[in-house]
């Protein structure tokens, strides 16, 4: 991931990469996984946004702004607020830059952080996994993600053998797995940026081992 690249100790880089990072969770590039992560993000964000401290009655009124469209927030209880305002109390003596490094620490975690945007694709593989899904590529691998962002099907970059691609816009994608080697089959309606990426990525990957 790009984020595990960045120097937590230099006050630009993480900077700049915690806004980079707010934008992914919050226009839903990044899947936002767990009630959890919405309760965390939400406690770091709005502490960092108000370092001078918000009433409860204007948190509340601002808790949609934390979270993309579509996601868990219409669902969350009074208990979930509750919680929320316990985990702010808990970072009341943090200062901004340590709140940043506390949110980026978090979401380096996840796998599909740091992708590229997601390609469109229609997958003849897999007959338990719906056929026409997203593809995400970082440093680390290749995943295919339902609408809700959620991995359905993932691919370390170490693993991958090799691959193929022909001008009708077909990828297969070679790889290996405990038991035996397989390949994953896939249409790009944007076959040429995909394998842009993917071979941007898989060059880092070798450079890096």
């Amino acid at each position: 991931h790009i984020v595990d690249e960045i120097n937590l100790k230099d006050k630009v880089a993480v900077e700049l990469e915690y806004f980079q990072a707010l934008d992914d969770v919050t226009t839903n590039r990044s899947y936002v996984q767990k009630e959890e992560d919405f309760l965390l993000f939400t406690a770091l964000e709005s502490t960092i946004e108000n370092p001078d401290g918000i009433s409860t009655e204007n948190l509340m009124k601002k808790l949609d702004s934390y979270f993309p469209d579509g996601s868990l927030s219409q669902s969350f209880t009074a208990e979930w607020r509750i919680k929320l305002l316990e985990a702010k109390e808990e970072l009341r003596n943090c200062s901004t830059f340590d709140l940043k490094v506390k949110y980026l620490n978090h979401i380096r975690h996840w796998k599909t952080y740091g992708s590229v945007r997601s390609f469109s694709v229609s997958q003849t593989t897999f007959d338990h996994i719906p056929k026409i899904v997203e593809l995400q590529i970082n440093s680390t691998g290749i995943f295919l993600v339902d609408e809700f962002r959620r991995i359905l099907l993932q691919c370390h970059m170490d693993d991958l053998l090799d691959y193929e691609y022909s001008k009708n816009r077909v990828f297969k994608f070679h790889y290996k797995t405990a038991r035996n080697n397989r390949t994953l089959t896939v249409v790009a309606s944007e076959g040429a940026r995909l394998k842009s990426a993917f071979e941007a990525f898989r060059s880092y990957r070798l450079a890096k081992m």
